[in-house]
């Protein structure tokens, strides 16, 4: 599978961390990759449970939004929450941020994020697809507008 990417593609590396991504990530910014954040490698493992709180404020700030204030213990990311009900990513202000989210939602989320319609969805352990989105498993994560 090939990603493409320019100048204004915001880029969120899985596994930033290790070896590989760490290297990987300095080519990136070598080349003028806009590199926004990245996880250790076994955050998004495909037996890792990842909350509706990290997620959100990754999909958020990947997409461009701005960062919002943290706040601290479970709520710590209810700015972002409060953000993405006030600008209609998200339906519902009183998502648990602590509870897992699914792949399913995290696509979702992303679309909404970027403001794109959800067409076609894909769950399959190796890439999350949706119009205009590719989250592909591996190296990163990559989200294209």
């Amino acid at each position: 599978m090939s990603i493409f990417v320019n100048r204004d593609t915001r880029v969120l590396v899985q596994g930033i961390t290790g070896s590989q991504g760490l290297f990987h990530t300095e080519k990136m910014l070598e080349y003028g990759t806009r590199v926004v954040g990245g996880v250790t490698p076994t955050t998004y493992g495909p037996k890792q449970q990842v909350k509706w709180g990290e997620v959100l404020k990754m999909v958020l700030l990947g997409a461009g939004h701005p960062a919002q204030t943290e706040g601290t213990g479970a709520n710590w990311a209810a700015n972002y929450l409060t953000y993405a009900y006030n600008n209609g990513i998200v339906t519902s202000n009183k998502i648990d941020l602590t509870k897992p989210i699914t792949r399913l939602e995290m696509a979702e989320l992303a679309a909404k994020a970027l403001g794109l319609s959800a067409q076609a969805v894909q769950t399959s352990l190796d890439a999350l697809l949706t119009q205009g989105l590719v989250v592909p498993k591996g190296a990163g994560y990559t989200l294209r507008a």
